[in-house]
């Protein structure tokens, strides 16, 4: 296997990995990181303890390192696209896998207190929208109820594209290069086709410019690749959630209006027969019976008062037993 072919097959195998991991994947990278970010001076050689989980909630590319340093447990996650708002909820199902494996459930019974690193959330956003230098999101925006909820889980979000939060970046120089590569790369990008050409001019500028150099000497043009590889996938896929979702309103809006208008039609004509019908027997039925009862009684009526009229008793008297004979008399006063 050759020398490329041996590094391709690295990268290969670690991205599922994404460059985040592999820029700042090394221990003394982490601390680094932590220190800009915390405004803490540990010395490279400080001890820590990866405990990123690998297959828990990734299905393609990881983004993500945590490790436990001075009791403190740090989450790193990389962003390009645009900052998901259940940041803090994915966070704390992430940090409950971790504290499983901190402790055995048994000692959730003991009554010594089981002791934890303290938790820290941090996402690093270099997308393309804007965004505030530092902003927050938080657990409890998730909660429905009142507004003082018991529980909370805070990120913070750092925006670390070049020429923002510049006190960061002078506390680290590996990010500090990680974000001029991502806008080099940009740049070139808007210009036209990122060809072989232009990846070999990029790494040209690196290795002048002092941008990451190490690893741009170790996985050359292929760790090149991978980056435009990373970003353009990433880009490709907001645009396609904005055109899906652009494209689904409106085929949605159309073909709802459509079937809502034919299913409406249908349904109603189908429906208001059927109904119609059966409201129509019921209330012509109703209505025959209350309408027949009141003429049927304004008619008896008047056969009662002629037939008193005339002093006819024994006729009236019959009538209201013998249906035959009080129709012969309703003929006979063409009632």
């Amino acid at each position: 296997m050759t020398k490329n072919a041996k590094t391709e097959a690295v990268l290969n195998r670690e991205y599922k990995d994404s460059l985040f991991r592999l820029v700042f994947g090394q221990p003394e990278k982490m601390i680094e990181l932590y220190n800009a970010i915390f405004d803490t001076n540990y010395p490279p050689d400080t001890k820590i303890d990866i405990n990123t989980i690998e297959e828990v909630f990734y299905k393609t590319q990881k983004n993500d390192i945590s490790f436990t340093i001075d009791g403190t447990y740090i989450m790193l996650s990389e962003h390009q696209s645009t900052i998901n708002p259940n940041m803090p909820l994915r966070d704390m199902m992430y940090i409950l896998e971790i504290w499983k494996g901190m402790f055995k459930t048994e000692q959730l019974y003991k009554r010594k207190l089981i002791t934890l690193p303290q938790p820290k959330f941090v996402v690093l956003y270099n997308g393309t929208e804007p965004m505030p230098p530092v902003s927050e999101l938080n657990l409890s925006d998730c909660f429905l109820g009142d507004d003082n909820p018991l529980l909370n889980l805070k990120v913070l979000v750092y925006n670390v594209n070049e020429g923002i939060n510049c006190e960061l970046m002078r506390k680290s120089a590996t990010l500090q290069q990680y974000s001029h590569l991502i806008a080099l790369f940009r740049d070139y990008q808007a210009k036209g086709p990122i060809t072989s050409q232009v990846i070999e001019e990029i790494m040209g500028i690196c290795l002048a410019e002092g941008i990451l150099v190490d690893l741009v000497e170790k996985h050359g043009k292929t760790l090149l690749d991978f980056l435009h590889f990373e970003i353009s996938q990433e880009e490709a896929l907001e645009m396609s959630r904005e055109d899906g979702y652009e494209a689904g309103f409106e085929k949605g809006h159309s073909d709802g209006f459509s079937q809502g208008l034919s299913q409406g039609l249908s349904q109603g004509l189908s429906q208001g027969i059927s109904q119609g019908i059966s409201q129509g027997i019921s209330q012509g039925l109703s209505q025959g019976i209350t309408q027949g009862i009141s003429q049927g009684q304004e008619r008896v009526n008047k056969l009662i008062e002629k037939l008193a009229e005339e002093g006819r008793f024994e006729d009236l008297q019959k009538s209201a037993t013998d249906p035959e004979y009080q129709q012969q008399l309703f003929e006979e006063f063409e009632l």
